[in-house]
């Protein structure tokens, strides 16, 4: 017998019978084209048949190299197909890591997926047969065959498609009515996208919905009556199996007696709310949709919730009231209350923090004495619009800041604050007391101040000119460097206005400081009064001029004090100086002197001349050079 086919080229192939036993002990190459022929009898030209050595059934495998070998190719001889298996293992789902099956007794069995061969075993004598382990995934199709030894290859089973499982979603929330049940919420664990029925009684109840990108799912249009039960499946997409019911929600029947709220305001921070409502039901109180306090029982048709805490009622909360009868589920809510706030106090008393001269930007105001809590803000009195930035009070005295001022609301301007609780816009209320900002004008700081200098004695005073002063303006000298008081106030008079000093120390500067008689305002004038002391002598004149070979000096004086001598040096550098000679002086002297000094000698052809006057004290100065 011979077989041609084709394989891989210049690979080796084996040939085995059914039990897998060599049926030659030698391996064949693939020819380069990719065919191959083996043959058991002695006719082996050009794949011709030759005489048959045997009946039933061939696998051939091919090897490369150390490598399993390849799924068999079988070749069946005179013999008619093993009966297809039977794959039972249903379902199949990606977790699933073993099949089982039926087929002909001790058959040899192959399993595929998209028909790859993944396992294979050898059924019981019973015919049974289990392939492990595996590993699958959704949307493999899963077949098997089965081959006897003594029948060929069978056909292919019945193909499986492998599934996977969704997991079960929940049905959320209470369902509780006097009719009927239209809308139906729930979870699910599956991923966005998953079919979601729900089931009523367990019969599917409309059409499906769909999980959303949070795991969240609704559906609407139902008609569940109270009584039935209320289940959901899921089923997840590509391929997956419906998942087993949720956990199961019965419909119950809503209590329909009447509840009310008789508690009239109802004002925030109050410690009990109460209504009627009828015998025997139990009632729960809701401030914006949550629960707050416990419950209480009707009893002679009122009830009354109590201990409520300081921030269970809030302003402009929304307050209800629901009631429970034994056996049936919550009643609507009762209609609702609007809780009222408590107004701040509107009689804060207001100080300007400052008084306000000349240019300012913004006022600062104390709310003495604030309410812990309270939101303050100022307002402008004029049309009652926000005019500042907001504190929260603390229960002591707070700091408010206006906006800036423009020119148009100075040199006036009355301000008030407005009180209003942090929770509510509506809570708050204007204080009655108000405080007015005045803005009042500087001296005039520019009047003349003279003279710029003086030059006097320690111990003397000074008189300083302040020209056209203002009248209802005061004004005083300091000293510019240390703000000491150098002169009693004086009143302008709307005139020249002549100040005497205290008596000076040397040196200083004096300036003028001017006090607003109406408002206080103060304020420094721009000129300054510079203090110098006295020269012993006042030099009016020093010159030299040249007499044959001899120079005469003269100088004149316009006032001496405590001058005793004058005494002459000449210098050829202005560097070095030498003694020439000295001259008397006049002691002391208001009346113009005039002085005189022969140099016979000169220095050198170019020669330079001072003086240096000396007191009776011993104290010195020096003149002008003169060359």
């Amino acid at each position: 017998m011979r077989f041609c086919r084709s394989g891989n080229t210049r690979r080796d192939f084996l040939v085995y019978d059914y039990a897998y036993n060599l049926v030659s002990t030698g391996t064949y190459i693939v020819a380069a084209d990719g065919s191959f022929q083996w043959k058991c009898n002695v006719n082996n030209n050009n794949c011709a048949s030759g005489q048959g050595c045997l009946s039933g059934n061939v696998a051939i495998v091919q090897v490369v190299g150390s490598e399993c070998q390849s799924p068999p190719i079988w070749v069946c001889v005179g013999s008619s197909n093993t009966a297809a298996p039977v794959i039972t293992t249903s379902p199949i789902l990606a977790t699933t890591t073993s099949v089982s099956g039926t087929s002909a007794n001790n058959a040899r069995v192959y399993l595929y997926a998209d028909g790859v061969q993944i396992g294979t075993t050898i059924s019981s004598a019973g015919g049974a047969w289990t392939i492990s382990p595996l590993e699958l995934t959704i949307g493999q199709v899963i077949t098997a065959t089965a081959i006897t030894a003594s029948n060929c290859m069978s056909v292919a089973s019945a193909s499986v498609t492998v599934t996977g499982t969704t997991l079960a979603p929940s049905v959320t929330g209470t369902y509780c009515t006097a009719t009927t049940i239209s809308t139906v919420t729930g979870i699910s664990p599956s991923p966005p996208g998953t079919i979601i029925q729900v089931y009523d009684n367990g019969v599917a109840a409309g059409t499906t919905t769909t999980v959303d990108a949070v795991g969240n799912w609704v559906k609407t249009g139902l008609s569940i009556a109270i009584g039935h039960a209320i289940t959901a499946k899921a089923t997840g997409v590509g391929g997956y199996l419906q998942s087993a019911a949720s956990n199961s929600v019965t419909v119950i029947s809503q209590t329909t007696n009447s509840v009310a709220i008789t508690t009239s305001p109802i004002t925030e921070g109050d410690a009990f709310v109460s209504g009627t409502g009828t015998n025997g039901d139990v009632i729960k109180l809701y401030i914006d949709g949550l629960q707050i306090g416990g419950t209480d029982t009707v009893a002679l048709g009122v009830w009354t919730i109590n201990g409520l805490g300081p921030y269970d009622l809030y302003t402009d909360g929304v307050v209800s009231a629901t009631a429970t009868t034994t056996g049936l589920c919550e009643s609507a809510p009762s209609p609702s209350v609007i809780v009222q706030c408590i107004l701040p106090d509107d009689n804060k008393t207001l100080e300007d923090i400052d008084l306000h001269c000349g240019d300012i930007d913004y006022a600062e105001i104390i709310v003495r004495s604030s309410q812990v809590g309270i939101v303050y803000t100022p307002v402008k009195v004029s049309d009652n619009s926000i005019f500042g930035y907001s504190v929260l009070g603390n229960g002591g005295d707070i700091i408010l800041r206006t906006y800036n001022f423009t020119p148009a609301e100075l040199p006036s301007v009355q301000l008030t604050v407005s009180s209003q609780t942090p929770t509510s816009v509506t809570c708050f209320i204007v204080n009655s007391i108000f405080e007015t900002i005045t803005v009042y004008p500087d001296p005039v700081t520019t009047l003349t101040v003279s003279p710029a200098n003086i030059n006097t004695n320690a111990g003397d005073t000074v008189e300083v000119k302040i020209t056209n002063s203002q009248i209802n303006v005061t004004y005083i000298l300091k000293n510019d460097a240390t703000d000491v008081i150098m002169s009693n106030p004086e009143a302008g008079t709307g005139a020249d206005l002549i100040i005497t000093s205290f008596e000076i120390d040397f040196p200083q500067t004096l300036k003028v400081v001017a006090t607003n008689d109406t408002s206080a305002c103060i304020i420094d004038l721009s000129g300054k009064t510079v203090i110098q002391q006295s020269l012993p002598v006042e030099f009016l004149s020093f010159t030299g001029t040249c007499d044959n070979y001899n120079i005469i000096l003269e100088w004149s004086t316009a006032s001496e004090t405590d001058n005793d001598y004058f005494t002459v040096y000449c210098s050829n550098d202005c560097k070095n100086w030498q003694f020439e000679g000295t001259v008397d002086g006049a002691g002391n002297s208001n009346t113009l002197l005039f002085y005189s000094y022969l140099v016979t000698i000169p220095c050198d052809k170019i020669s330079y001349y001072r003086l240096k006057q000396t007191d009776f004290d011993g104290k010195r100065d020096y003149s002008d050079i003169v060359a």
